[in-house]
């Protein structure tokens, strides 16, 4: 949520105190709308915060890519075993990389996404897939 009485200041003050500004960032991890003749001119966001929107961006677009082409990816190594057809869906780059697991059903012509997982997460138990 912005807090306007911190999180929107004018692009002089940020000039003169960019130090302030940068602990401010990262300890909020809330962007900062920056002003110019009192219009928004700019947005300043702390590293992790913005890779964290670049992640959530990735896995929305892949996970809608999965509306077109549901069989596009490999049946996940855990589907034998857990005795269902699901499949497995790679995305992100190193350290990044996450794991939608989901399961198409043809007869709804839907796809369920059953998890998303950190790609060094530990393979899948029935439990986590009910």
């Amino acid at each position: 949520m912005l807090d306007i009485t911190k999180d929107i200041q004018s692009l002089t003050t940020f000039r003169r105190r960019s130090g302030d500004f940068m602990k401010q960032l990262k300890k909020s991890k809330r962007p900062v709308v920056l002003t110019v003749k009192g219009k928004a001119a700019a947005i300043v966001q702390d590293a992790e915060a913005y890779q964290r929107l670049l992640d959530i961006a990735a896995r929305e677009e892949a996970v809608y890519a999965l509306a077109n082409y549901p069989r596009r990816c490999h049946v996940a190594t855990e589907a034998r075993k857990l005795r269902r057809e699901l499949r497995h869906l790679h995305y992100g780059k190193k350290p990044h990389v996450y794991r939608v697991i989901y399961e198409v059903d043809e007869s709804r012509q839907t796809v369920w996404v059953l998890t998303v997982r950190h790609g060094a997460t530990r393979k899948l138990k029935a439990a986590d897939v009910k």
